[in-house]
Parts: C-alpha cells; structure tokens; sequence
C-alpha cells in the first residue's frame, strides 16, 4: 500500500479494506483507495464487486494497493519515462499497458493537503492544479521526447497543428489507435480526436494540454510512406511528414 504522506485513513480502514481486498480479483495490478471527486460521478457499481470498479480513472494517488510486480515495472518504466505529475503519469500507464486496475466505490483514504480545495487564481505561480499552468504546459513539451504507446509513439504535451482530416469524439485513445492502426490516409492523431494525414516538423509543434494525457500519437510503422521511421521521428528538417516527404 502506498500513500502519500498527507494522507488520512478512516476509522474503519481495517474492516473496509478487508472487505474490498476480499472481493479483489487475483490478478488485479492496481486497487485505487481515493477517488477523486471529479471521478466519482463516472462511477458505476457493478453486482459482482460491490466496493470495486474496473478501470475507473481516479485523478490522486493518495493511496493506493498494488502489486510488486506492478511496482517493479512502475519503477522500470519511470525511470526514463515519467513526463507529468505522478498521479497523470501512473493513470496513463494502466491505460496504454492494458493493466488490470480498479477504484474503490467510496474512499477509505482522504487527503489531509490543500489538494482539491484550495486554489489562488495566478495558478503560474502557484496552485494545486499544477499541470494546468502555462509554465507546467512549457516545461513538458519536448518533441525530442517520447513514450512507447504500442504501435504508437506518444508525445506528451505536444501537438502538430492543422492537417486534420477528421475529429472524433466518441472513441477513447484506445479506440482510436486501434481503429486507423491500418489506414493509409492516417499517420497519427492528437488526444483531443483531431486525425491527421500529415504532421509539421517537430520545432513547429505547439504546447498543448487540456486534460491529463494530452498530446500526440504517431504511427511507429510508416512504410506505407515510403520514409525511414527513425528519421521521421528523430529530425525536424522536412516540413513535413507524408507520402511527400523527403528526408
């Protein structure tokens, strides 16, 4: 069990968290013990798990159960690949690993911080919502940096503009990868929905985040293109990156 050092347990933790662990499939990877309060009206109980919900995104790692052999490719992975806050940086990797993780339906952790209640209105200087400030935003975008996102490569907080040949808004990330993984027209799209048949070289890339995933998946197999997978995503010298190319 993790939890963060501001983190106030229930009376009843003991008897709760019995309960809850009781009922937790044996392959779980990760048990949330806080939900958000933002995250909570997405919630549905189901009838086999009464305390537990399968895939609820919970923005705070307040506390939190998980596995070793979660911890140790948590460990492994952040080592290189950490690139937001931690609570943003953990919920993207059960989303894009496919792992096994649950939210509790009420919290039997809380926070004892200013987290969630308290905010100043220059939030650049200071603010619990720390990904949301402009200097935050700055700070992350780095297109010479990038995460493995399956066929995939992601590139937080960046985004390349214009060149949209279609916007969705009803398919999750995971929908989308795997829907134009083998659409020729296609060669990526932003977490916003925006799909793209070309990309602008990475120094015109824009900072952009609206939410906690926020930026800008491109396909790792780009034969149909005709161009070298390596130096598309490694160079910013051709303006851009299509069927035309050259590089």
């Amino acid at each position: 069990i993790i939890l963060e050092d501001d983190a106030l347990i229930t009376e009843d933790f003991n008897d709760k968290f019995k309960v809850i662990y009781n009922e937790l499939p044996t392959d779980y990877d990760l048990l949330y013990l806080f939900i958000h309060p933002d995250s909570s009206k997405n919630i549905t109980n189901t009838e086999k798990y009464t305390y537990i919900n399968e895939n609820t995104s919970t923005y705070g790692t307040v506390g939190y159960l998980l596995t070793l052999k979660m911890a140790k490719e948590f460990i492994d992975f952040f080592k290189t690949n950490i690139f937001t806050t931690v609570d943003n940086s953990i919920m993207w990797y059960l989303k894009n690993k496919k792992c096994k993780y649950y939210g509790v339906k009420e919290s039997i952790v809380s926070t004892g911080g200013s987290l969630y209640f308290h905010f100043v209105k220059d939030t650049d200087k200071l603010g619990s919502i720390i990904s949301k400030t402009q200097l935050y935003k700055t700070s992350q975008a780095k297109p010479d940096f990038y995460i493995d996102a399956g066929n995939y490569w992601f590139y937080p907080c960046c985004d390349s503009e214009f060149n949209d040949i279609d916007y969705i808004n009803d398919m999750s990330i995971d929908e989308l990868k795997t829907n134009y993984l083998n659409d020729e027209e296609v060669i990526g799209f932003n977490s916003l929905g925006w799909i793209k048949n070309k990309i602008k070289s990475r120094d015109s890339w824009k900072v952009y985040k609206q939410g906690n995933f926020d930026g800008l998946y491109i396909k790792k197999s780009l034969d149909e293109y005709n161009v070298s997978t390596k130096a598309i995503l490694l160079t910013g010298g051709c303006g851009y990156i299509g069927s035309h190319c050259a590089v």
